[in-house]
């Protein structure tokens, strides 16, 4: 997973989009297939990594529809997360998603 990370951080420096979303894809298969098999706090936050990762992608790429749908995933799941956990790690991974969502919004001319 962290190899198709850094795969899809490399490709996105590059300015490959296709490539970087190709391998943020396949991390999220597997996080998303370890978060509902294993249920660890570990496991649904390396989720949450792969929906903004996924988000930022379908941003920057100009499909705001896919984008704002993995930052509300991102935002439902951090949300969940914080609640159970009152961990600061938990709160900025829902703000920063709340964040980006903001900016969405505002691309699409809708109020926040």
């Amino acid at each position: 997973m962290v190899d198709h990370d850094f795969l899809g951080m490399t490709s996105e420096e590059e300015g490959s989009l296709r490539d970087a979303r190709n391998w943020y894809e396949k991390s999220f298969a597997i996080r998303e297939k370890m978060a509902e098999e294993k249920g660890t706090l570990y496991a649904r936050r390396n989720l949450g990594i792969s929906y903004d990762h996924l988000g930022t992608i379908f941003e920057k790429a100009g499909n705001l529809d896919q984008a704002r749908d993995y930052y509300e995933k991102n935002i439902a799941l951090s949300g969940q997360l914080a609640l159970e956990t009152g961990e600061m790690e938990d709160e900025r991974a829902e703000s920063l998603a709340y964040s980006r969502l903001g900016i969405i919004y505002r691309s699409q001319g809708k109020p926040a």
